[in-house]
């Protein structure tokens, strides 16, 4: 969660996650942790394998500042 707060607004989150995933990639062998953070990240790096976001309730809803 705090990687995603962490990023700017407007951040491309695929090619953020993508990097994520670049960084667990090099410190193989992964653990049970390691491969479940991978997976979380490859979950926002492919978005087609997840619900459209239309489709998520309150997508696209502006949080008050």
């Amino acid at each position: 969660m705090e990687w995603l707060v962490s990023l700017p607004r407007g951040a491309d989150l695929e090619a953020a996650a993508l990097r994520q995933i670049g960084l667990i990639d090099r410190r193989a062998p992964l653990g049970p942790q390691g491969l479940r953070l991978r997976a979380l990240f490859a979950a926002v790096a492919v978005p087609e394998i997840g619900p459209k976001p239309a489709a998520v309730p309150g997508a696209g809803a502006r949080l008050p500042c």
